[in-house]
């Protein structure tokens, strides 16, 4: 297998700074929507949110490792997990209040705001 150019290395780069860079905006929206949703999470207009969220921290989950930061990718996954054990309500968990399992997501996000922000200082 032929070495990457050096063309490809600088492009990769360059996403991974713009990466970086869009971490700021992409907690920003995850923050807001778990705003919104911890008032009550087990509302039908919260179920909705906690779906929005699930989808956001699944495309930072693959983001994330895609650009080396495997702790950010690992903590969005595990929010994720979190967002799906209240959506789908298959788990071990599921007979747990919903407010029991938001909090639960809650930790998660924590832990995946401490990735982003060690990854934004690194």
């Amino acid at each position: 297998m032929a070495a990457p150019t050096k063309d490809f290395q600088e492009r990769m780069a360059a996403l991974r700074h713009d990466f970086i860079d869009g971490l700021a905006g992409r907690i920003a929206e995850i923050d807001g929507l778990a705003v919104a949703i911890a008032g009550n999470p087990a509302a039908a207009e919260s179920l909705e949110k906690i779906a929005a969220l699930r989808a956001l921290v699944h495309k930072l989950a693959g983001a994330g490792g895609m650009f080396g930061h495997a702790a950010i990718g690992d903590a969005a996954a595990a929010a994720e997990q979190a967002c799906d054990e209240i959506l789908e309500r298959k788990s071990a968990t599921a007979a747990a209040p919903v407010a029991d399992r938001w909090r639960r997501v809650e930790t998660r996000l924590q832990q995946l705001r401490r990735a982003v922000d060690a990854a934004k200082t690194g």
